[in-house]
């Protein structure tokens, strides 16, 4: 079992006796959902000030993180691989983008490919991980689409990578829910 599983598991049971608390199956979900991001914004930002690139990793995980509420995507069944393989895409990217001087050439390309997936795929997989109903799913691609559009005026790298690792994740390789 995962870290932090345990650590969830562990305050779902001292929580659940408590009066006007929700079942403990609630309870472990919400405690995991925030510790999988709080553990994940930190560890982003002492990588950032570790690295110097604290607002280029700051901007890309905020433009990753507003696009995934309105597109859904892929989702680790592990809380602990969720926290281990964004930290390194983040931080990699950043890096990455922060290293090279040709990245601006590409914006637009990259910009267009992320809009072209999420008006295919998005909203992925929100079936089971949110409590929005599909009537809104439509709308929820537009907001996408939208997001999308935005990234391209704005024309930054950190947050074209952002939008753009994100649209990728919306990605179904094998099946999931059919968009109305």
């Amino acid at each position: 079992m995962a870290l932090i599983d345990k650590i969830s598991i562990e305050i779902a049971d001292r929580l659940e006796h408590k009066n006007n608390m929700p079942p403990k199956d609630i309870i472990f979900y919400s405690v995991s959902f925030l510790i999988t991001n709080i553990l994940s914004v930190i560890i982003l930002i002492l990588i950032g000030l570790t690295t110097g690139c604290l607002n280029e990793i700051l901007l890309i995980t905020a433009s990753f993180a507003i696009l995934r509420r309105v597109s859904g995507g892929f989702h680790f069944s592990k809380p602990d691989l969720c926290v281990t393989v964004s930290v390194l895409i983040f931080t990699s990217s950043a890096l990455f983008i922060s290293s090279i001087t040709f990245i601006a050439d590409y914006l637009v390309i990259i910009n267009c490919v992320s809009f072209i997936v999420l008006s295919v795929f998005a909203p992925s997989n929100l079936e089971g991980t949110s409590r929005i109903d599909k009537k809104w799913y439509p709308y929820l691609k537009i907001i996408s689409l939208i997001l999308a559009i935005i990234s391209l005026i704005v024309n930054d790298p950190y947050v074209t990578a952002g939008i753009f690792l994100q649209s990728i994740s919306t990605i179904r390789l094998r099946g999931g829910e059919k968009n109305d």
